[in-house]
C-alpha cells in the first residue's frame, strides 16, 4: 500500500515538473493599431492599408484606432503606456518621435526609452510651391527675393512643429535669410491662402501635386532626396543649390519598451513580407509614399536618433516650444 501512494506521489511530482503545453506562437488575439492623426490623404489611406496586409499576414484582425490630439502626443502616449505584449502598436511619425520632444516642453513619453521601434514603413517628402502668379521662378529666385525682403516672404504650413513649418525653417537657415511662418489648422487651409495670393510660398505635401499638374500652383522644387516620378521636371532642393537640405517625412511602426524581441521579430517580418508584394507598392505610390529603403528594426533605431539630433537645433533656433 505504501509503496503504491509512493509511486502516486513521484509521478504527480514529475507531472507537475514537465512543461505544460507550449503557448500558441504570437499573435493569439487581434492587435490594435493606434493612429495619433486624425484619417487623412496620407495616413487614413496608409493606416488602413498597413491594417489590411497586416492581418491578413499575421492570421488575425489588426484594427485602427484614431487618437488625436496634441500633435499626435495623446495617441502615443497610450502606447507607451500599454503592455509590452504586441498587442498594441504606434503607426509612429517623423514629428511624433522625432520632433515633438524638442517642441513640447513637458512630453509624457520619452521617444527612445517608451517605445521599441518594429520597422520604418513608408517615406515622402514635400514640394516647394508658389503662386504662379509670383515672378519667383526658381529657389535661386525665392532665396534671392527672401535676401532683398528680409521678413516679408511669408509661407505656410499645417501648424507649429509640422514638416512644412520645418522645412521652411532650414531653407531660412541654409539660405541665411528671414522668412515669416504663418501656422494653419491643416495644409489645406494654407494652400487656399496660397492660391489666393496671401502667402508668397509653401512647403506643402504631395496632395499639391494635382494642383502643379493643373498649373494653379508653381513648383519649385521637392525637398528629399530624389525627384518625383509624376512631376520629374522638378529638381530636388539640393539639385537646386540648398547643399545639404533633405526634408523627408517618414511613418513607421513602434511597439511598447517592454515588447519581447521575438514578438518585435515577428511584426518586422511580417511587415517585409507585406511591403515586398508589387501591390502594396503600387497602392503606396498613388497616395505619394515610397517603402522605406531599409525596413530592418536596427535602421528604424538609428534614424530616429539622428533625426532627434538634427531637428532639435533648429526647434531651439526659433523658440516654437510649446506647452
Amino acid at each position: 500500500m505504501m509503496k503504491g501512494i509512493c509511486a502516486a506521489f513521484a509521478f504527480a511530482v514529475l507531472s507537475a515538473c514537465r512543461p505544460g503545453p507550449a503557448h500558441a506562437a504570437f499573435p493569439e488575439q487581434p492587435i490594435r493599431l493606434v493612429v495619433p492623426f486624425a484619417p487623412g490623404a496620407t495616413i487614413g489611406p496608409l493606416a488602413q492599408l498597413v491594417s489590411e496586409q497586416l492581418s491578413s499576414d499575421l492570421g488575425t484582425p489588426v484594427y485602427t484606432e484614431f487618437k488625436t490630439g496634441a500633435g499626435g502626443n495623446i495617441g502615443a502616449d497610450i502606447v507607451a503606456k500599454s503592455p509590452g505584449d504586441g498587442y498594441t502598436l504606434l503607426l509612429g511619425t517623423i514629428s511624433i518621435l522625432t520632433i515633438n520632444p524638442s517642441l513640447y516642453h513637458d512630453l509624457p513619453f520619452d521617444p527612445v526609452k517608451d517605445f521599441k521601434p518594429v520597422s520604418m514603413l513608408v517615406t515622402t517628402q514635400n514640394i516647394l510651391v508658389v503662386n504662379p502668379d509670383s515672378k519667383i521662378q526658381s529657389v535661386a529666385d525665392l532665396a534671392d527675393y527672401a535676401r532683398q525682403h528680409p521678413g516679408q516672404a511669408t509661407f505656410g504650413s499645417s501648424g507649429t512643429g509640422s514638416t512644412m513649418h520645418l522645412a521652411g525653417e532650414l531653407f531660412s537657415t541654409t539660405a541665411q535669410v528671414k522668412m515669416t511662418h504663418v501656422p494653419y489648422r491643416g495644409g489645406g487651409p494654407a494652400r487656399s491662402d496660397l492660391l489666393g495670393g496671401r502667402l508668397t510660398l509653401m512647403f506643402s505635401d504631395l496632395s499639391a501635386i494635382p494642383m502643379v499638374q493643373a498649373g494653379k500652383l508653381r513648383a519649385l522644387a521637392v525637398t528629399g532626396s530624389q525627384r518625383d516620378g509624376r512631376i520629374p521636371d522638378i529638381p530636388t532642393m539640393q539639385e537646386s543649390g540648398m547643399k545639404g537640405f533633405d526634408v523627408e517625412p517618414w511613418y513607421g511602426l513602434v511597439a511598447p519598451a517592454g515588447t519581447p524581441d521575438a514578438v518585435i521579430a515577428r511584426l518586422n517580418a511580417s511587415v517585409r513580407k507585406v511591403f515586398d508584394k508589387q501591390q502594396v507598392r503600387d497602392a503606396l505610390q498613388n497616395i505619394g509614399l515610397r517603402p522605406a529603403s531599409d525596413l530592418s528594426v536596427a535602421y528604424m533605431a538609428g534614424k530616429i536618433d539622428s533625426d532627434l539630433g538634427k531637428w532639435a537645433p533648429i526647434v531651439k533656433s526659433v523658440d516654437m516650444k510649446t506647452n
